[in-house]
């Protein structure tokens, strides 16, 4: 095997993972992956279908290329100077081995946008947007005064919140899972070989319904045929159903359920829906 392909196969299939981990985030409807992907791709769908090639394209993207082939050339070049693992793109050379990384660097070695994009986007790294943060007390304020700072200092609409989140997260001032509203949120999605308009049926008609969601008591505030309805679930919680057809006789369904209590609940639904979901489909395609 060429020295070369060895030195580059770390790299290459540590952004290949980063592109399947999105691929598989947007296709389960989560919310942050569809914003870092219309960051790229301002005229994106999610009720469009979503490949692994469109997720390496705005990978490719976000590190500053045209495409994921360039991309792939360029990881091919370069000297085999750090060796990448599924967490983060680079482990400590010898010499910083013993230096513990501060509370802005272990964050930051999570951050779904390379320091790359951010900078070639905003004009500013992650650290730089940390330091503005904090120089203005940006630990005691709100999201919106956050958001408004990231404004004053050129970010865009979408990058305001972008950074604004990631500063959240990075001081403790926002969990995994909780959209820009300080909600907590959960996402789960199934495909099922049935034509959209049978799936529709499923979750319109009560009937049909408990057959695969017994027992919920839930208040259906808007259904548009064949495409989703907006739903009041127990206590007040939302749950968004959006019905794509895959083809004549495929279909695909993606839940979202909002209004979550934390961290706890968020697990307990996904699991909830996961199960549910199965259901739906074992009814469906029998």
């Amino acid at each position: 095997m060429p020295t070369n392909q060895q030195s580059v196969t770390p790299r290459l299939e540590f952004h290949r993972k980063q592109a399947k981990a999105l691929h598989k985030a947007v296709s389960s409807k989560d919310s942050t992956s569809i914003d870092r992907v219309r960051a790229q791709l301002s005229r994106f769908n999610p009720q469009e279908p979503f490949l692994l090639s469109h997720a390496q394209w705005v990978v490719a993207r976000e590190q500053g290329h045209t495409s994921w082939p360039q991309f792939k050339r360029h990881l091919e070049s370069l000297p085999d100077t750090t060796t990448l693992d599924d967490s983060n793109e680079s482990t400590p050379t010898p010499d910083r081995k013993d230096k513990p990384m501060t509370t802005t660097q272990t964050a930051l070695k999570g951050a779904a946008i390379s320091d790359e994009a951010v900078l070639a986007k905003t004009g500013k790294n992650w650290k730089e947007w940390f330091d503005i943060f904090d120089d203005a007390g940006g630990v005691n304020m709100t999201h919106k005064e956050i958001v408004a700072i990231a404004h004053e200092h050129g970010a865009g609409s979408w990058w305001q919140q972008m950074v604004t989140v990631e500063y959240e997260r990075a001081r403790g001032k926002r969990d995994m899972y909780m959209s820009c509203d300080g909600e907590y949120r959960v996402n789960a999605s199934k495909t099922i070989n049935i034509p959209i308009g049978q799936l529709f049926q499923a979750w319109h008609d009560p009937k049909i319904r408990e057959r695969w969601l017994p027992g919920v008591s839930l208040t259906i505030r808007k259904a548009n045929e064949n495409k989703n309805l907006r739903i009041t679930w127990v206590d007040g919680q939302s749950v968004d159903v959006n019905l794509l057809s895959k083809a004549d006789v495929k279909s695909q369904c993606a839940v979202e359920h909002g209004k979550l209590a934390g961290q706890n609940e968020v697990e307990e639904k996904r699991a909830y829906w996961a199960a549910a979901l199965q259901r739906l489909k074992g009814l469906l395609e029998k």
